[in-house]
């Protein structure tokens, strides 16, 4: 037998009642709301019943070795997740970029050349710095990159100079290719030192973000200076010396980045 309560009193009734018999209110025109209001509250029961199945399901067949991964793979998870996600496309940035100033600062506007340098110096650290995802990444990806970076941008600015003055693609003579390696191999480092300077940000942001080969040789240097004591403040000198590494290597690519691009400038 289904039962309910009436709205009036709130006492229990029977459902297929049309009169209260403790209040004698009469039910006749609120029993549809009512009908439809214990159908809802059926169809909500049911439905949960069912998502608790469902969630419960998935649960069971989720394979236990996703729930957790092992400390010396963090740093191949994080790049394999990387190489999968947008980062990638961030390179392409100051490639276009510098092709595109080259041939309207210097083909078109005959502008000085410094400012193209400059350009060059700025861009890719920017790139650089968007590009690390993951502080315990390979850092050998960055110089890849990095490199490609210079070796396409310095083949477009040279198209552009082929094809607006009429010359050979390549450059003539010895001094114009050491000019054009410099230039390229600054290119490659303001990419590195932005590449670097993320990876400091996110060592001292991220509470497991320590890793790679600046990460052992901290952890060389910190055992040398503290000893081998594998503790919490351990740990703690550890990042901060890996930060200490490789922000120094980030001043230091930058700033032979910014010689190699304005050497012709500064003698």
């Amino acid at each position: 037998m289904a039962i309910r309560r009436c709205p009036y009193c709130v006492e229990t009734i029977e459902a297929a009642a049309i009169v209260c018999p403790h209040c004698t209110r009469d039910l006749l025109f609120a029993k549809p709301l009512m009908d439809s209001i214990d159908a809802l509250s059926e169809r909500v029961a049911a439905l949960e019943a069912s998502m608790a199945e469902a969630a419960e399901a998935a649960q069971s067949e989720r394979p236990a070795a996703q729930t957790a991964l092992p400390a010396e793979a963090a740093g191949i998870a994080v790049a394999q997740r990387e190489t999968g996600s947008v980062r990638w496309a961030i390179p392409i940035m100051p490639i276009v970029t510098l092709i595109a100033a080259h041939a309207i600062l210097i083909v078109l506007l005959d502008a000085r050349l410094v400012y193209l340098r400059l350009l060059s110096i700025g861009l890719p650290f920017v790139a650089g710095f968007l590009f690390r995802k993951g502080a315990p990444g390979f850092i050998w990806i960055d110089v890849i990159v990095g490199l490609l970076v210079a070796c396409l941008a310095i083949a477009g600015m040279l198209w552009n100079v082929a094809r607006a003055d009429g010359v050979p693609l390549l450059p003539a003579g010895r001094e114009e290719w050491s000019e054009t390696f410099q230039y390229g191999l600054s290119i490659a480092l303001g990419f590195v030192s932005g590449a670097l300077l993320r990876r400091v940000v996110l060592i001292a942001t991220l509470p497991d973000a320590a890793g790679g080969v600046f990460a052992r040789l901290a952890r060389a240097i910190a055992k040398d200076i503290v000893g081998d004591v594998e503790d919490a403040s351990f740990e703690k000198r550890l990042k901060k010396v890996e930060s200490l590494i490789t922000s120094g290597v980030a001043i230091g690519a930058a700033i032979l980045s910014g010689i190699l691009g304005l050497s012709r400038f500064l003698s």
